[in-house]
């Protein structure tokens, strides 16, 4: 399935306080490009948690995420490296490194040899690019889900950076007041959510300008929401995927995308039925998903983020979420918690 088409935008908003981040950065994976943007010989630099990290892609189509220094004499690689093969070449003195982080130059000078550029594990997950970060140095102890894309359009997404915090992201659907006072949402019923180690889903029935429909949400880690939702009075399925990424302590990137399938199309002619869902998948994403999501942006962005995450008490699915969502940030004594503004780097191990 091609990679969705994006759209970037910045949308900048003055806290009403002088505010410092509330919650440390947090462990799991998170989505730093598009795959659309990660194309063959690219290299992109991206802020991550406070540091720049290198993506590029190989001449094979591996897409890979390194320390944005070259460890021979920091150079940074985003700033005049380049792609050879399956090898990122530093502009300064020309080493280059393979996918594994080894340097692979032939004839360096004495000890260049040894040279090492710290990678990150990367997963590729329906059109997005995700890196791996744990302040511990942990390797990933989870992977995100599979999820079944047949006869579905290819995602169609935009990117926002926003102030804030990234919690806000996937927490918002475990926010069911907001759903009817915010966006005019109907007859919310929620079922009671369901908690495995780093996910968390609930199914929501609900109904929207008379049409009712079933949405599960599932959030994998905080910085992976994909959501399925099916209005069967329309013949509707859609898959919502959010990823939000904290580049700051209080900013952050959100990247969205949709895609969806029609009963009635699925008897059409494949050529057909593409030409149908690329001209829907724009109309679906700016008429619905935009507008739900430039609401939440209003308030994201500018809210007052003073003692933001402390869970509250009870049992309903926004407590239960705030309580699941400690697990990811680095407890006391830990490294990230000692030094909320520091980043502990979750490489590799060569």
């Amino acid at each position: 399935m091609s990679a969705m088409p994006m759209q970037a935008h910045t949308m900048n908003a003055a806290g009403p306080v002088d505010e410092t981040a509330p919650l440390p950065y947090p462990d799991g994976w998170f989505a730093l490009c598009f795959s659309r943007e990660l194309k063959p010989g690219a290299v992109l630099t991206t802020p991550f948690m406070g540091r720049d990290v290198v993506l590029y892609r190989t001449a094979s189509g591996v897409a890979c995420a390194v320390d944005a220094y070259c460890p021979h004499q920091g150079a940074h690689l985003g700033h005049g490296g380049r792609v050879d093969g399956e090898r990122i070449v530093c502009p300064f003195h020309h080493y280059a490194y393979g996918p594994d982080g080894r340097r692979n130059t032939a004839g360096c000078a004495k000890g260049g040899q040894a040279l090492t550029l710290r990678t990150r594990h990367v997963r590729e997950w329906n059109g997005f690019v995700f890196v791996w970060q744990n302040a511990d140095g942990l390797a990933p102890t989870w992977e995100l889900p599979e999820v079944d894309m047949t006869g579905f359009s290819a995602p169609v997404g935009q990117a926002f950076t926003l102030r804030g915090v990234m919690q806000n992201l996937p927490e918002n659907g475990y926010d069911l007041e907001h759903f009817g006072a915010l966006h005019r949402w109907k007859d919310m019923k929620p079922h009671a959510p369901v908690i495995d180690g780093p996910r968390i889903s609930m199914q929501v029935d609900m109904a929207w300008k008379n049409i009712r429909w079933s949405t599960l949400i599932g959030v994998h880690g905080l910085g992976c929401v994909s959501s399925d939702h099916e209005m069967k009075a329309i013949g509707l399925e859609a898959k919502i995927f959010a990823c939000g990424v904290q580049i700051a302590p209080l900013r952050w990137t959100f990247r969205d995308g949709i895609a969806f399938r029609f009963s009635w199309l699925s008897k059409w002619p494949a050529p057909l039925q593409r030409i149908v869902y690329a001209a829907l998948g724009r109309l679906l994403h700016r008429l619905w998903l935009v507008p739900v999501f430039k609401e939440d942006i209003m308030v994201w962005s500018n809210r007052d983020y003073t003692g933001y995450g402390t869970p509250g008490a009870g049992d309903g699915p926004y407590p239960v979420f705030q309580r699941w969502a400690r697990q990811f940030y680095p407890g006391e004594g830990r490294p990230g918690a000692q030094r909320r503004g520091a980043h502990v780097d979750a490489f590799v191990e060569k």
